[in-house]
This record gives C-alpha cells, sequence and structure tokens, in this order.
C-alpha cells in the first residue's frame, strides 16, 4: 500500500493538551495531494504575573550617627555576653548569632 496517497503530515504542536479545543483539516483548500491546512481552537492564557517578595530592608544609615552606633554595639554585646555559656555546636551557634544580630538591628534601626 502506498501512504502517499492519503496521510495527515500536518501537526498543530502544544505544551499543554488542555490548550487545544477543536482541531480538523480542511481537505478543500489542498494546493497539493500531501498536505491540506489545519484549524485548531486554542485557549491561551495570559502567564501570571511574577510577584518578587520584597527585602526587609534596614536604616542602616543611622549607624553613621554615634548614639544609634553606641545602642546598636551596647545591645549586641549584652547579646554576646548572656550566649557565652551555652555549649552549642558552631552551626546552631552562627543561626543564633545571625537571629540575634537581625532582631537587635531591627529593634534600634527600624526598617525601611
Amino acid at each position: 500500500m502506498d501512504y502517499t496517497d492519503k496521510s495527515m503530515i500536518d501537526l498543530v504542536l502544544v505544551s499543554q493538551k488542555k490548550m487545544i479545543a477543536d482541531v480538523k483539516t480542511v481537505p478543500s483548500v489542498s494546493a497539493d495531494a500531501d498536505h491540506r491546512l489545519v484549524i485548531a481552537k486554542c485557549t491561551v492564557r495570559a502567564p501570571l504575573p511574577v510577584v518578587k517578595p520584597k527585602r526587609e530592608r534596614l536604616k542602616v544609615e543611622l549607624l553613621k550617627n554615634t548614639d544609634y552606633l553606641e545602642e546598636f554595639q551596647t545591645k549586641i554585646h549584652e547579646a554576646a555576653r548572656l550566649d557565652a555559656a551555652d555549649a552549642r555546636t558552631v552551626d546552631a551557634e552562627w543561626a543564633n548569632f545571625q537571629q540575634k544580630v537581625s532582631t537587635i538591628a531591627t529593634d534600634v534601626l527600624g526598617k525601611k
């Protein structure tokens, strides 16, 4: 059997099957025996906007003022002195230090 007589070689490529509602060919529009016009009804949605989470920013420029700088340093030294007796792993100690510095900076400097 010769497959050149009646074969469907025209395609519609999509990334998701649910985008295609209906597909049909129109044989009467055929200019050549092997090609037919393919008509597809597609549902295309606009992409969702990407919402980037906003970073919390601190007013670090306040550290140029000596009053804020002294208060920040005093609170950091107090927090370090209170935690000196605890014996933990390095990772746990670093995570604790980061959390305390962040909390103290937010309290003293405030957020933008």
